[in-house]
């Protein structure tokens, strides 16, 4: 049988035995109120275990009076949610939460009331025969339950990959199918076990299990335990010093990622020599055990222990650009984490450790998978503006590759969205993509900043977070810019979504030379430098472009529209070169009522010609067409 809200509620009304006055008043059918926040420290200090824990989440200067309570997380449809929330809120009636923790609860196998709880204690290993069946469970419920999972375990084949029964390399048939792994880890440095033109036949005849880094060994154990025969690692399935192989296998990868049976993500790793199968940092012995009854003929002990949050700040994985697109493209993954193994699909995220419990997001709480069969449009706008701001702030050991470890997402995504795909942008909508810039610029004063390999106008060009990486951009107006052609040379034809060696974006606008700008005029604008900011007698040279007319600011508190615009600088051979963002309010005088829309007030900014031929900006400057390399 199990449990239903009202039945936990009376649990929970009789676990704690430490305090006879203890009282709790059922507020709704899945929450409860608790303690005030003084009162929890004083039970605390009286030796009660759950206050002890519970306390220690309190700030030194919180309200003694707030309130704390307890809810029951709603059932996923699909498996148990063996998970009760506690907040404390202050005293207003609003519940609105100042400190949530996370519990997972349990009965010993042998307890009487384990019957009506159904999970059962954390599993601290990820390797014993529990943690195996938990896995399989989670796999075969996907295969025969999950809409939008694949329904069947084999699929193509990459052109190699390691065939764990007879540990050696094996380069497959051309589309030969079967069953592989591919798995996901941080390199940590360059790596001594690699495939090269001059130990590829040696590795076609054996490969020494012992031989192997931690990680790499650990990864053939999950394949050999789930019964999976090939394993693709790229250190070993890409010939590394061959430049084509590389850059045609990188081509690849967002297939081989998102067609794996099974990827196996070493998250809680930092290199390749540390393993990722040693037990997980919560233990079992940490539970609270308190008395519980559902009845005179129902009664015994009930296990609380806090469930750790999952933090992309935590896991080392979850910092590498690489595993960015390997994750996110995956339609299965199996991620090793300090708190268990986490099943993730393309239904659902679910802690194995924990015995059922299910994430709202994912566990790295920033991946955007934007493989969905879209139009080109507001979707496309969204999704890429996201993924690129997430992705900019993860590191990258060369970092000349920041295109390339985003080519398979691009590569998948291209067909979906019928967009050409420049360094970076997509030629749909090309306009409000070039409006990026850099996020506060913090990092750009620490002497490390440097331009990578890609053209100015692309973000892939600077080192660095990002943001307005798809800016909503009115480019019909008269002063509105015009994208007239784009084209790149790739660095490798095999991977025409990876590293570029240059690029050349024609466009017409209106473009003026700071020079001539009327000083009040600059006074009101705002200018982002790619790099160092421009010196004061530098900033003559500086030409403004006009990309068109923004809706908000997305920087300041009152959301005027602007004008938004690249900063050029002019090559010798007359080309342009990006150096930075500018933008400027728009008249702010007619921009007085918040409930006036941003189309209504570009309507009225046309009436009043203030976005024509009067403009603002200075009357040397023209629309001209030019080149920005």
């Amino acid at each position: 049988m199990g449990k239903t809200g009202a039945e936990l509620l009376f649990l929970l009304a009789l676990i704690h035995k430490d305090h006879q006055a203890f009282v709790l008043v059922a507020l709704s059918p899945y929450r409860i109120e608790h303690y005030t926040t003084s009162e929890l420290k004083k039970y605390a200090g009286h030796g009660c275990a759950l206050c002890s824990v519970l306390s220690r989440a309190l700030q030194r200067d919180d309200d003694e009076n707030m309130d704390s309570f307890f809810e029951i997380c709603p059932t996923p449809a699909m498996g148990l949610r063996n998970e009760i929330e506690w907040k404390t809120a202050r005293h207003d009636g609003s519940w609105q939460p100042v400190h949530e923790l996370s519990f997972y609860y349990f009965a010993l196998p042998e307890s009487p009331i384990s019957i009506m709880i159904p999970s059962r204690p954390i599993l601290s290993s990820v390797t014993n025969e529990k943690a195996v069946r938990r896995i399989e469970q989670a796999f075969t419920q996907c295969l025969m339950q999950h809409e939008g999972c694949p329904r069947s375990k084999v699929n193509l084949l990459p052109s190699r990959v390691i065939d764990v029964e007879a540990m050696c390399l094996r380069e497959t048939e051309e589309r030969e199918a079967g069953t592989y792994a591919a798995l996901s880890y941080c390199w940590g440095g360059d790596q001594l076990v690699k495939t090269t033109h001059a130990n590829i036949r040696s590795k076609r005849r054996g490969i020494a299990l012992e031989a192997l880094p931690r990680t790499l060994q650990d990864a053939v154990q999950v394949c050999v335990q789930l019964k999976i025969r090939y394993l693709w690692i790229d250190a070993l399935c890409i010939i590394q010093d061959d430049g084509n192989d590389v850059a045609r296998e990188i081509s690849q990868m967002g297939l081989i990622y998102n067609r794996a049976t099974l990827v196996i993500a070493a998250s809680r790793a930092k290199s390749v020599y540390d393993g990722f199968l040693a037990d997980i940092g919560v233990h079992p012995q940490e539970a609270i055990m308190l008395p519980a009854r559902f009845s005179t003929a129902c009664e015994g002990k009930i296990g609380i222990l806090e469930v750790p949050r999952e933090s992309s700040g935590t896991e080392p994985l979850n910092q590498r650009g690489w595993a960015y697109q390997e994750i996110s493209l995956a339609s299965r993954a199996l991620i090793y984490t300090n708190g268990g193994i986490i099943w993730q699909c393309n239904a659902i995220f679910d802690r194995l450790a924990f015995d059922g419990i299910q994430m709202g997001s994912h566990p790295s709480e920033d991946l955007v998978v934007v493989t969905k069969e879209c139009k080109a449009g507001t979707l496309q706008r969204v999704e890429w503006d996201q993924l690129v701001r997430i992705y900019a702030l993860r590191s990258l050991t060369n970092l000349d590759d920041r295109l390339e470890a985003l080519a398979g997402i691009a590569a998948i995504t291209a067909p979906l969205w019928d967009s050409k795909y420049y360094a970076g942008l997509w030629r749909h909508d090309m306009e409000s993509q070039l409006g990026w810039r850099l996020d506060n610029g913090a990092f750009l004063h620490d002497g490390n900043w440097r331009g990578l390999q890609a053209p100015s106008w692309s973000w892939a060009s600077v080192n660095g977070p990002v943001c307005n990486v798809v800016r909503f951009v009115r480019s019909e107006t008269p002063r509105g810019a015009k994208i007239i052609s784009c084209d790149v040379t790739p660095a490798y034809p095999e991977n025409s979504f990876g590293r570029v060696l240059s690029g050349r974006l024609t466009i017409e606008a209106f473009i003026v030379q700071a020079r001539y700008a009327d000083p009040s005029w600059l006074a009101d604008t705002c200018m982002d430098f790619d790099a160092a900011h421009a010196k004061e007698e530098e900033l003559d040279e500086i030409w403004c472009l006009v990309l068109g007319c923004a809706p908000d600011n997305g920087m300041g508190t009152d959301g005027v529209p602007q004008w938004d615009g690249l900063l050029l600088s002019c090559l010798p051979d007359k080309t342009f070169k990006r150096v930075g963002h500018f933008r400027q309010d728009l008249d702010r005088e007619l921009w007085i009522d918040d409930e006036v829309s941003f189309d209504e007030y570009y309507t009225e900014l046309e009436d009043e010609h203030s976005i024509g031929e009067e403009a603002i900006f200075p009357a040397e400057g023209s629309r001209r067409t030019v080149v920005i390399v």
